[in-house]
């Protein structure tokens, strides 16, 4: 069976790629934030900080690409939010995950 890529729309979930921006970017934060302290030995509280950032703007950057210099992609303020909701629930995670080593 072959899908014809004019309608995929069809055959996914209209909110798919929401959830993939989602856990794109709550994937995409955690791994800024072990790159951070293992690769570059920054302090776990800048790292936490540096990729927050770096997700965040990459994520809004990558969208304005999308708008500026593409003709298939454009510009989703909902993308954007879905980028940074993942980079929220990435930085509880980590930051839940060290509160409780702390513990330990």
């Amino acid at each position: 069976m072959t899908i014809d890529m004019d309608k995929v729309e069809e055959y996914a979930p209209s909110y798919i790629d929401k959830i993939f921006h989602f856990c794109a970017y709550l994937l995409f934060n955690g791994f800024w934030f072990a790159t951070f302290v293992i690769r570059f030995g920054k302090r776990k509280r800048t790292a936490f900080f540096y990729a927050i950032i770096f997700s965040v703007i990459f994520g809004i950057i990558i969208e304005c690409l999308q708008w500026l210099i593409t003709t298939s992609r454009s510009f989703d303020l909902i993308d954007i939010l879905f980028n940074i909701a993942g980079v929220l629930v990435s930085s509880l995670l980590i930051t839940g995950y060290f509160k409780l080593v702390k513990k330990q």
